[in-house]
């Protein structure tokens, strides 16, 4: 009998961890606004997580707060798409939207313009917000 590889024994940890941000974290911000000076932006996009551990989540924005968080796809405007490590270190605020999206660590699909003022306002707010789990790296 084999032991699962340490990439294997990983992937559940990593794909409750990445679920838990957005069924409880970000779930916790709905109907808030993402940031207090933010009232103007209003956009639906998707995040795509890739490799071992697979996730698509729809999140709209109305008027700056965070009104819905879905697995279900949706039609975004843009989408954001990169692997669990980076996804990680952008939402702790280790690594910014911006510098992921110039490193070539997150692709934006879709209207890149709306996406790259995306990217920069949810830099302002994982700064704010930082969220760190091991499980996820």
């Amino acid at each position: 009998m084999t032991s699962p590889s340490s990439d294997q024994s990983k992937q559940p940890a990593a794909a409750g961890a990445l679920d838990r941000y957005f069924t409880e974290f970000l779930v916790g911000k709905l109907h808030q606004p993402l940031l207090p000076q933010l009232r103007k932006l209003s956009v639906v996009c998707a995040i795509t997580i890739t490799g071992a551990v697979e996730r698509s989540w729809t999140l709209t924005i109305v008027d700056g707060m965070l009104e819905s968080v879905s697995a279900k796809p949706g039609t975004p405007q843009c989408t954001f798409t990169l692997d669990a490590a980076a996804f990680s270190a952008i939402v702790s605020g280790r690594l910014s939207p911006q510098m992921a999206f110039f490193k070539r660590q997150v692709d934006i699909s879709g209207a890149i313009e709306i996406g790259l003022r995306l990217a920069f306002v949810l830099g302002d707010f994982f700064k704010t917000y930082p969220y760190t789990v091991e499980e996820m790296r």
